[in-house]
C-alpha cells in the first residue's frame, strides 16, 4: 500500500454508495477505531489523518470532514476485516474481542453459555432472566447470541425462497436471499471463532436443533449445520496454508455464489458432500479456466463423453459437476461487470473428513488440499 493515500475498495463491494441506519457506532467504538486508524496513519492522506486525529481526541469535526471520513473509514474496515463497517453485530463483535477489557470478554462469554444451557434445557425462566441481563450489560449484542435467536427468521426465509416463484415477489426474494446470506456470514463467523471450544459448540448446536424440531425443520437445519461445517473447514485449510480468506459479504454470497476469498482476486465456492461425491481428500476445481461441455457445439454422445472424462478426471460427482459451471457462469460475470480477472475455484469437502461441530479438518484432508491449493497457485503463477 502506498503511502499518503486513502484506501481503495476492494473489487466489489463499495459501502459508499449506501447508508444503512445501523452503520453509527457508539463513543466508546468511535474513539478504539480513530485509535486503530492512527495506528495504520501511513495509509492515508495528510487530511485524512488529521480528520481521524480530532475525532480521537473527542473534537468536533464539520459535515464535509465527516462525510470524507465515513466513506474512508468504510473502505478501510472493508479491506481489513473482510466485511462492511455498517454490520454492526459483527462488528462490535470484533472491537470487543481486541479492545474491551478482559473481565467484560469473559462476562459477556459466561452469560453465552448460561444462555445458550438455559436453552438447551428448556428452562424458560432462566432464559428471561439471562437475556435481560446480557441485554442490560451488552445492548449491542454479540454475534452469539444474535446467531442463536436468528434461528427462526433464517428458517421462515429459507422456506420463502423454496418456494419462491415468478417475478411478482421478486423484491421480497432478493430481500429474503440477502437475509439468508447475512445469517450464513453471522453463524459462520461464530463457529471459526469458537472453533476451539467443542463443548460449547455442541451445546449451541443443539439449541438450534430443538428449535428448529418444533418448527419442523430439523432437516434444513442440518444441512444449514454441514454447509457451516464446511465453509469453516476450508477456512481453517486456507489459514493453516498461511493465507488469509475471509468471507464474502452477504450481497456477494446471495447473487454471485461466493463464499469467500481467498484474496482480492479469488472467489471460493465450497460444497461438502459424502466422500463418493466430493472424492475421498477433496478437491480443488479452477472453474474458470475449466471448458465444460456445451449443448450448442457438440452432439449428445460426445456431450456425455466429455462430461465422465472430466468427472472422471476430479473424482466428483455430476451434482458437483454441475454446481461448478453455474460458479462459472457467474464469476464470468462477475469479472465482466468489475474488469477484474478474478479467479474462481470450486471446493468440494467430504463430510467423514471434518469434525460436524467445529468444522476442524482432519489431517489428510489438510494434506490433500495443500498439495492441491499449491499446484493450482504455482499454475495460476506461471500462467
Amino acid at each position: 500500500m502506498k503511502e499518503g493515500r486513502d484506501f481503495v475498495q476492494p473489487i466489489l463491494y463499495k459501502p459508499e454508495s449506501r447508508t444503512h441506519k445501523d452503520e453509527e457506532s457508539s463513543e466508546w467504538e468511535t474513539h478504539v477505531i480513530a485509535q486503530e486508524m492512527l495506528e495504520d496513519g501511513t495509509m492515508f492522506s495528510d487530511e485524512m489523518r488529521a480528520i481521524v486525529q480530532k475525532i480521537f481526541s473527542g473534537e468536533d469535526i464539520n459535515a464535509q470532514e465527516k462525510a470524507a471520513f465515513k466513506i474512508t473509514r468504510g473502505n478501510w474496515w472493508y479491506d481489513k476485516y473482510g466485511f462492511p463497517f455498517y454490520n454492526k453485530v459483527a462488528r462490535s463483535e470484533v472491537l470487543r474481542r481486541t479492545y474491551a477489557p478482559q473481565e467484560g470478554v469473559e462476562k459477556a462469554r459466561f452469560l453465552q453459555e448460561e444462555l445458550v444451557g438455559a436453552f438447551a434445557e428448556g428452562d424458560e425462566v432462566r432464559i428471561k432472566e439471562l437475556k435481560h441481563e446480557y441485554q442490560e450489560l451488552f445492548p449491542e449484542q454479540l454475534e452469539g447470541m444474535e446467531a442463536l435467536f436468528g434461528i427462526g427468521q433464517f428458517l421462515e426465509d429459507q422456506k420463502f425462497i423454496d418456494n419462491y416463484h415468478g417475478s411478482k415477489t421478486w423484491g421480497k426474494a432478493k430481500e429474503r436471499l440477502e437475509s439468508l446470506t447475512e445469517y450464513n456470514f453471522l453463524v459462520t463467523d461464530f463457529v471459526q471463532n469458537n472453533s476451539e471450544d467443542k463443548e460449547f459448540l455442541e451445546k449451541f448446536w443443539k439449541v438450534m436443533q430443538q428449535i428448529s424440531e418444533k418448527t419442523g425443520d430439523l432437516k434444513k437445519l442440518q444441512i444449514f449445520q454441514r454447509s457451516i461445517v464446511s465453509q469453516v473447514a476450508v477456512m481453517k485449510i486456507y489459514e493453516k496454508l498461511g493465507m488469509h480468506p475471509r468471507l464474502s459479504h452477504p450481497r456477494e454470497d446471495a447473487f454471485w455464489a461466493v463464499d469467500m476469498w481467498a484474496d482480492t482476486e479469488t472467489a471460493l465456492q465450497v460444497k461438502g458432500g459424502k466422500a463418493k461425491n466430493m472424492g475421498k481428500d477433496g478437491v480443488v476445481l479452477r472453474v474458470d479456466t475449466i471448458a465444460f461441455p456445451s449443448v450448442s457445439v457438440v452432439g449428445k454422445e460426445r456431450i456425455g463423453r466429455e462430461r465422465k472424462e472430466a468427472m472422471e478426471r476430479f473424482h466428483v460427482s455430476s451434482y458437483f459437476f454441475r454446481e461448478a459451471q453455474r460458479f462459472q457462469a457467474k464469476t464470468s460475470k462477475l469479472s465482466e461487470q468489475t474488469g477484474e480477472n478474478i479467479k474462481a475455484y470450486m471446493i468440494g469437502v467430504p463430510y467423514q473428513k471434518i469434525d460436524p461441530i467445529t468444522g476442524e479438518p482432519d489431517q489428510k484432508l489438510i494434506e490433500s488440499m495443500r498439495a492441491q491449493i499449491e499446484k493450482e497457485f504455482n499454475q495460476a503463477s506461471e500462467a
